[in-house]
Order: C-alpha cells, then structure tokens, then sequence
C-alpha cells in the first residue's frame, strides 16, 4: 500500500511540474500570470491557417466547456454533431464567445478586430509567430493578456508531447516529395516493358533533419534513388538506414 500511495505522489507531482514547465518555457509576453487549474471556458475558433487542413483539436475525451464555432472542422469531415458527442458547445456568434472564454486556442494569430474583443487575463496559445507579429503580440501583452506561442516550447524531452515543429516538419517532407512527383511528368520508379527500360527518378534531398528524413523514405517507398547531404555527418547513417545515398561535400564536414 505504501508503494501504491508512493508512485501515485510521484505521477501527481510529475504532472503539476510538467504543467510548472508549461507555463513558465512558452510565455512570450511580459505579463506573466499563472491560469488556474479550474478554468473552465474554451474556444477554438480558427477554421483554417492559411489555406491548411489543419486545426489545433481534435475530439478524443474532453473535460472543460469548451465551445466551438459553428462548422469548426467541417472542411475535414468532421461535423459539429460529433463534437456535440463529446461534450462541446457550438455557438454561432464568435464575439460571444471570445468574451466569455478564460483560454483561446487557435492556430494562427487573432485577427485585429478580435483581438480588441478579448480581455485582461484570458489566455491565448497557438501558433503565434511571434517575430513576425511583435507589434500586435506587445498590444496583447499591455491588456494582460496571456501568450503562449507553441513553436517556442523548447524540444525537451518532457515536452515532446508538446511539439507541434516535428509533427509539422514530418508531413512537410512527405508533401514535399508528392508534390514534386505530380509535377515532374515521368514514371518514378524504373519501368521494363517490352520496348525497354525507363530509369528510376533520382531525387537529391538536401538536409536530413526531421524533414529531410521523411522525404528521404517517401520518395525511397515510390521506387526512386535518393541521394541526401547534410553538413553533419552524423545523418549519415540516418540517411543509410532510410535506403538513401550520403553526399559527402569535401571540406563542408561538421559546419
């Protein structure tokens, strides 16, 4: 029993410091404040970031009031009734409920007349861009509002259930390599037919980070040879490994 009550102090302490973590590593505003356990409104409203088939929840147990705009996840299939399942709230007037929401979720940044709508200390995470939306994101921080820009979680490992970088550099590679096949106009992989032989497509990958990995597989999978450089030469084998040919640019080693 003492066992028992012991790993059950441990998982309970690893989780509030997890959540410690959280809060203090992806802050980019000044204005620091940490939100309460108990907060009990969400909203999700961005349908689409910039034309992407992507949105920042999916359904699969949800434990807070959470409140979705109207046909959030429509343009993959998903419709509000299997939301409505699972608990959620589907409002039609989003002013209404950036208003009443202790936490705002989204992919991209508020758009500047939402932005006015939300107020002192509601919490804002998402793909914030902060280099990029500086001006808007020290606005935000002088009506105390707080900023969690989720690109800058530091890639730890108690916070890799957090990275949303590798998810998204993983499928970049894949649409990368199907994107350049649809417009390369031949057979990929070598082709024998009785009036002769097509060669295999040769694909040059340049980088072999989580990107370049992935690209490196894909195009291996649709039956072409790949080659792939990286100036550490520790990818080597890694590009090995996946069925690609390692470049070597003499004198370029460990940059």
């Amino acid at each position: 029993m003492k066992i028992i009550n012991s790993l059950l102090s441990l998982i309970s302490f690893s989780i509030i410091l997890l959540f410690e973590n959280f809060l203090n590593l992806i802050i980019f505003n000044t204005y620091i404040s940490i939100v309460p356990f108990y907060i009990l409104l969400f909203i999700f409203s961005l349908k689409r970031f910039n034309n992407r088939n992507i949105f920042p929840i999916m359904g699969s147990g949800i434990l807070y009031d959470i409140f979705l705009s109207e046909n959030y996840g429509l343009h993959l299939g998903i419709k509000d009734d299997e939301y409505l399942k699972l608990g959620a709230k589907v409002e039609k007037d989003e002013s209404k409920i950036l208003e009443s929401s202790d936490i705002i979720v989204q992919l991209g940044m508020l758009s500047d007349d939402k932005s006015l709508i939300i107020k002192e200390n509601q919490s804002l995470i998402g793909i914030l861009n902060p280099f990029n939306n500086v001006k808007k994101l020290q606005k935000l921080a002088k009506k105390k509002i707080n900023l969690f820009s989720l690109e800058l979680l530091p890639r730890i490992t108690r916070a890799q259930s957090m990275d949303i970088l590798s998810s998204q550099a993983n499928l970049a590679g894949y649409k990368a390599v199907v994107e350049s096949f649809a417009n390369f106009g031949k057979a990929i992989p070598m082709m024998m037919t009785a009036a002769g032989t097509i060669p295999a497509a040769k694909v040059l990958v340049v980088g072999a980070g989580v990107a370049g990995l992935q690209a490196i597989a894909t195009a291996k999978r649709m039956g072409a040879v790949v080659f792939a450089t990286d100036v550490r030469m520790a990818s080597k084998e890694q590009v090995e490994s996946l069925g690609g040919k390692f470049l070597t640019v003499e004198g370029s080693e460990n940059l």
